[in-house]
């Protein structure tokens, strides 16, 4: 096996472990009788209705698990690209902006991960204030990262055409 396979595996592995550890730490936070269903339940004043017992009107067990699976599906890709983004892009080597670039992509691709695994856990805990909060945390980190992505792109545009008039002679 050559290098760049021993790293690619090694990278998607780690991403992988982070991404399946976040589920085991998600699924210990859970209180005690979250699987529990309780058709009768009826939500008291203050209280937030739970997808998984169908206490939220048109939730059901089967959507629910729909939904949780989806949930962490984009957990996982998510957690793995940000890993590969934030260790393996060449573009780090470059510059200062390229390292703040490559970190906030990295950061924010987490972050809307993170928004995925929190979902999934507000399916069985109804933690809808912290998942609004952390939705609005990620929104300001997606904001800080959109102009170095901009700078980023069209720094490589110019760089491209700058290369392909080098090589016509002109």
């Amino acid at each position: 096996m050559n290098r760049f396979w021993k790293k690619y595996l090694s990278t998607l592995f780690f991403g992988l472990l982070i991404a399946f550890g976040g589920i085991l730490i998600a699924r210990s936070w859970l209180p005690d009788g979250a699987f529990h269903i309780d058709p009768d339940h009826v939500c008291k004043a203050g209280e937030f209705a739970r997808r998984w017992d169908g206490s939220c009107h048109g939730w059901n067990k089967e959507l629910a698990t729909a939904n949780v699976i989806g949930s962490l599906k984009h957990w996982v890709a998510y957690c793995v690209m940000a890993f590969v983004v934030a260790v393996r892009h060449p573009i780090i080597k470059r510059d200062w902006v390229s390292h703040v670039t490559v970190y906030l992509t990295a950061a924010f691709i987490f972050g809307c991960g993170i928004t995925h695994l929190i979902d999934a856990y507000t399916v069985f805990n109804p933690v809808y204030i912290f998942q609004t909060d952390f939705l609005n945390w990620n929104g300001n980190i997606s904001l800080l990262s959109m102009p170095f992505v901009i700078y980023g792109l069209l720094r490589s545009v110019k760089i491209a055409v700058e290369r392909k008039r080098k090589l016509m002679g002109k």
